[in-house]
C-alpha cells in the first residue's frame, strides 16, 4: 500500500485504451462479461503475484488493491533499460520513503491486455526484496470490476455493465454485500495537451472489529492486517503494556516509530466473519512523508492522506473470495473455496499455454532437487530427487502459472515434508517463483537440464 500526492496521471495496464471498449447490450441488464483473466502465483505471505510481459521479458508483479498508482522498482527499470524521469507525482510507501520518479514502459501485457508507453511510478524500495522475479506493483484500474479468487489462483477483470447484484458466479454458502467508498476516475491536465486519469480514493469499506465500526482499506499489497496505533489506543483502549500486546520493533529503522501486535476477537464484513485476526499496530509515518508542503494543484484531499484506520491484509484476504463492483459501489465477499461452476455467460479458463515436461534443476536456499516432470494437459506428475531425499511431484499448469508440490521423503529416516512451489516460466526458459514449507517462504529458480 502506498500514497500519492499531486498525482497528475494514473495509467495502468487495464486503463482506457488497452482493452477494446465493450458495447453495452440492448438490454440494460447484460450478463456478467469477463474482459480478461490471468492465473496468478503465490508469493510470501500469500501475496497475489501476476505474470506480466514487458517487451520480451516475462516477470511477476504484485497486485496491490491498496495502491493508487502502478509502480516499477528502480532495479527493474535499470535491468530492463526502461527510461525514467522526474515527475510532479510523488509516492510514499508505508515506512514513509518517497519517490518522485516515473518510468515509461514501451509495452506491458497482462493477460490479453497490452498497453503501449505505460507510465508507472518508480517504487521507493524493492518489492519483496526483489526476490522471485517480482519487479513492481499493479494498482486497480478505474472503471473495471475486479474478481479476486485467492484459492483458485486467478485474478479477473469484468465489465462493470451487468445486472446489479448478479456477480457471485461461484458456489458460496453466504455472501456479504459491503458498501464501498471509491471516487473512481478523475481527469486533470498534465504534460502539455495530454490528459490523464486519476483514482483518488483507496478501496475503503466499513468493517466491524471487536464490535466497533471502522473504515478499512482492502489491501492485497499488505501481508498483515494493520491498525493505526492512534486508533488502537483512542478507540479500542489498547494498553501497549498489556500481556496480550507484543512489541514488534521499529518501523523502517526509526527508533521513534515503535510497532506492536495484538490478537483481536472478530473482524466482520456484513455477515462474513473472521475470528481471532492478528493485527499489527503501527504509527502513521505517511502523513509526514511529504512534510507540510503540499504542491499547488494536488488532487489528493486531506482525508486521503496518511495511514488509514485499518488495513485488511493478506492474512485475512487469502481466506476470502471477493468481487469489487465499482459502478454498484459494493464489494461481494464470500469464504474462499476452490472455484465452483461458472455461469454460462462467463468465459471458460484458457487452455494451458506452457509445456514443461522434462528434467528441471531447482535452486533454492533450503532445497535443490532435480525434478523429472511429466505434463498431461494442465496436470503435472513426476519425481524429484535431492540431496538425501526424494519423492513424488504433483501439480498444475494454467496459462503462465506453474504450481507443484513435492512430497520430500528423507532418505535417512523416512520423514515426509510437503514443499509447495509456485512460479512462472520466463522467456529464457527459466521458472522463477517461491517455495513454501510450513509458513516459511523462499525464492527459487529452475532451469532445464
Amino acid at each position: 500500500m502506498m500514497r500519492i500526492v499531486n498525482s497528475l496521471l494514473c495509467l495502468t495496464a487495464l486503463s482506457g485504451g488497452c482493452i477494446p471498449a465493450i458495447a453495452q447490450a440492448a438490454d440494460d441488464c447484460p450478463p456478467l462479461t469477463r474482459i480478461t483473466s490471468v492465473d496468478t502465483t503465490t508469493g510470501p505471505g500469500g501475496y497475489m503475484l501476476v505474470p506480466v510481459k514487458i517487451g520480451d521479458a516475462e516477470r511477476l508483479m504484485l497486485f496491490d488493491t491498496g495502491g493508487q498508482l502502478s509502480s516499477l522498482s528502480e532495479a527493474a527499470a535499470t535491468e530492463l533499460h526502461i527510461p525514467t524521469f522526474r515527475s510532479n507525482v510523488r509516492i510514499a510507501n508505508v515506512a514513509g520513503k518517497v519517490s518522485d520518479r516515473m518510468a515509461v514502459i514501451p509495452s506491458i501485457t497482462i493477460g490479453t491486455a497490452e498497453e503501449k508507453r505505460a507510465q508507472y511510478m518508480v517504487f521507493p524500495g524493492n518489492v519483496l526484496g526483489g526476490a522471485g522475479g517480482v519487479i513492481g506493483l499493479l494498482a486497480p484500474s478505474p472503471g473495471v470490476d475486479i474478481d479476486l479468487d485467492f484459492a483458485g489462483h486467478k485474478l479477473s477483470f469484468f465489465s462493470p455493465k451487468h445486472c446489479e447484484g448478479k456477480v457471485v458466479y461461484w458456489q458460496a454458502d453466504a455472501v456479504a454485500v459491503v458498501p464501498m467508498r471509491n471516487a473512481g476516475a478523475r481527469t486533470a491536465p498534465a504534460f502539455s495537451s495530454q490528459r490523464y486519469t486519476l483514482q483518488t480514493d483507496r478501496l475503503t469499506i466499513p468493517v466491524t472489529l471487536d464490535g466497533k465500526r471502522v473504515d478499512a482499506i482492502i489491501d492485497t499489497g499488505s501481508t498483515n492486517n494493520v491498525l493505526s496505533l492512534r486508533v488502537a489506543q483512542d478507540r479500542f483502549g489498547v494498553d501497549l503494556n498489556a500481556p496480550d500486546v507484543k512489541p514488534l520493533g521499529q518501523l523502517g529503522g526509526d527508533a521513534s516509530a515503535k510497532t506492536y501486535q495484538k490478537r483481536f476477537a472478530t473482524m466482520s464484513f456484513e455477515g462474513v466473519t473472521v475470528t481471532n485476526p492478528v493485527i499489527d499496530l503501527i504509527p502513521d509515518k505517511q502523513s509526514n512523508a511529504f512534510g507540510d508542503q503540499r504542491p499547488t494543484g494536488s488532487l489528493i484531499q486531506p482525508a486521503n492522506r496518511g495511514l488509514p484506520d485499518l488495513i485488511v491484509g493478506m492474512s485475512v484476504l487469502s481466506k476470502l473470495h471477493m468481487y469489487v463492483a465499482y459502478e454498484e459501489r459494493k464489494v461481494y465477499i464470500t469464504a474462499g473455496a476452490p472455484a465452483g461452476v461458472e455461469n454460462a455467460s462467463v468465459s471458460a479458463p484458457a487452455a494451458p499455454a506452457l509445456q514443461i515436461s522434462g528434467s528441471w534443476n531447482i535452486q533454492s536456499q533450503p532445497v535443490r532437487p532435480v525434478c523429472e516432470i511429466v505434463q498431461n494437459g494442465g496436470e503435472l506428475t513426476g519425481l524429484c530427487t535431492g540431496p538425501q531425499a526424494r519423492g513424488e511431484l504433483t501439480g498444475t499448469v494454467a496459462s503462465q502459472a506453474i504450481r507443484f508440490q513435492w512430497k520430500r521423503i528423507a532418505n535417512a529416516n523416512g520423514n515426509a515434508a510437503l514443499w509447495n512451489f509456485s512460479g512462472t516460466l520466463s522467456a529464457d526458459n527459466t521458472i522463477t517463483g517461491f517455495v513454501e514449507l510450513n509458513g516459511r517462504t523462499f525464492p527459487f529458480t529452475a532451469t532445464r537440464q
